[in-house]
């Protein structure tokens, strides 16, 4: 029997695919994984039941995605299916989120953005800049009337390093961590340098621009795995949600139940 006042809550992703379960609104556990587009059905489902297992939970009786991987999609769908006894919504076009979209195409807005804002605006209501720091880097505004208003996207962290070792053959690719430093003294120190502090002036860069536009500052809320990272060295006060996607998930969930 499947548990009527769980949801399970998946967020698939270029790289990484985070799940989550919700007992009566409260997130009980999390689980992330590596995202492999040849992964089948049967391989997921028995993941996702080692998982509930693991952390003693019943079978949810309801679940909820958003997908950036059309390729990864059916799949999971499935698993759920068979996990939660029916088809999980999944965010696209149909699915009401609370969410007024500023975009000249709303549809091209990825999913994972489209929950991660309807999250900020839950939270904190307008004037929200989400900044999401994984595989590819993404700001995401929520104007002063809490209206989707647009953003940034850039590649991330992982891409920047794989695409410096890539080009520069004496290069070696390097386990990311802060520094303070500017000035490398090596080239593994260089290398740092240039990554990562260099992603965190991008995104202080683009925070100011984006103020100067608005014509006022926001909160600021960073997500994704690089989160913590970028935030401990920036000159702007970050709020760190690592599970604001799941959050966001788990709200459209609410307002699309029957």
């Amino acid at each position: 029997m499947n548990d009527e006042t769980c949801v399970l809550t998946v967020q698939l992703g270029n790289s990484e695919t985070k799940c989550g379960v919700f007992k009566a609104g409260e997130l009980q556990a999390t689980w992330a994984t590596a995202t492999h587009v040849l992964a089948t059905p049967d391989d997921i489902t028995l993941n996702l039941q080692r998982f509930l297992e693991t952390q003693e939970l019943v079978a949810p009786a309801h679940s909820i995605m958003c997908s950036v991987v059309p390729a990864a999609t059916d799949a999971w769908a499935s698993a759920l299916s068979a996990v939660c006894g029916m088809r999980p919504l999944l965010v696209g076009p149909g699915l009401k989120t609370g969410l007024s979209l500023g975009y000249k195409d709303p549809a091209q807005i990825g999913a994972d953005r489209v929950v991660c804002a309807v999250a900020a605006k839950q939270l904190w209501g307008e004037a929200v800049i989400v900044a999401d720091f994984g595989q590819t880097t993404t700001l995401s505004v929520l104007d002063a009337n809490g209206v989707f208003a647009g953003g940034v996207i850039a590649p991330g962290l992982p891409v920047c390093m794989d695409a410096l070792a890539s080009s520069a053959a004496q290069l070696i690719p390097l386990t990311l961590r802060p520094s303070k430093r500017i000035l490398g003294r090596s080239t593994a120190e260089a290398v740092q340098s240039g990554v990562v502090m260099g992603e965190v002036l991008r995104a202080d860069g683009f925070i100011d621009a984006l103020w100067d536009e608005l014509g006022q500052s926001t909160r600021l809320v960073a997500t994704g795995r690089y989160a913590s990272l970028v935030a401990e060295l920036s000159c702007h006060e970050f709020r760190i949600e690592p599970h604001l996607a799941l959050q966001g998930l788990h709200a459209v969930w609410s307002l699309n139940k029957k």
